[in-house]
């Protein structure tokens, strides 16, 4: 999922589509032959921030990896879940619990 919005930025930056699937593939082997055969480290970001075609800095990087882009409607469907389900029988029971129970997201 990361790769493809690191090529997409690299494509808005004028590179070759095509030209920058492939090498984020052949990137992508040689990081997972690196893991696999030799035991060391995911490095295919380091990879592809290196390779000239991709034109990616340190804080472009950043910006296409964050994390926000990636959850979906997660925060909302959570806040939802909690508003409708959790809250209510935190305040129904709570007496029970003896304490002050609160949710945050």
């Amino acid at each position: 999922m990361a790769t493809e919005n690191i090529l997409m930025h690299a494509v808005t930056q004028g590179g070759d589509r095509q030209e920058l699937h492939e090498a984020i593939r052949q990137h992508s082997q040689a990081a997972a032959a690196k893991v696999k055969l030799e035991g060391g480290e995911n490095d295919l970001l380091d990879r592809l921030l290196a390779d000239p075609a991709f034109h990616l800095t340190q804080e472009d990087l950043e910006k296409v990896l964050d994390v926000r882009k990636f959850v979906g409607l997660a925060p909302e469907q959570t806040q939802t879940f909690l508003d409708q389900y959790a809250e209510p029988v935190l305040r129904r029971y709570a007496d029970d619990l003896g304490i002050q129970a609160t949710t945050n997201v």
